[in-house]
């Protein structure tokens, strides 16, 4: 610790700056996102889905073609599309 000014104790120099805190905190976020994962990842994920329904709905979602071209010719395009995201 330095001396303070007029004879008070002065904070410890690593409390001075911000940088030790900020730094503490992001690593245990990254580290409880790598043990624990991400904590809204269901939401995520049902909001994503909720979003590909109404784009299905509104006519606005465009189908990838993946897969050979013989293996989802016997669905709608609208089934190969709740069975891709679905997954």
């Amino acid at each position: 610790m330095s001396p303070g000014i007029e004879g008070r104790r002065a904070e410890p120099d690593w409390f001075q700056s911000r940088w030790p805190a900020i730094l503490a905190l992001t690593g245990l976020a990254a580290l409880f996102v790598l043990l624990a994962g991400n904590p809204v990842e269901s939401w995520e994920r049902q909001w994503f889905d909720c979003a590909l329904r109404w784009r299905l709905q509104l006519g606005w979602l465009t189908i990838a073609k993946t897969g050979s071209p013989g293996a989802s010719a016997s669905r709608s395009a609208e089934e190969r599309v709740m069975i891709e995201t679905s997954v």
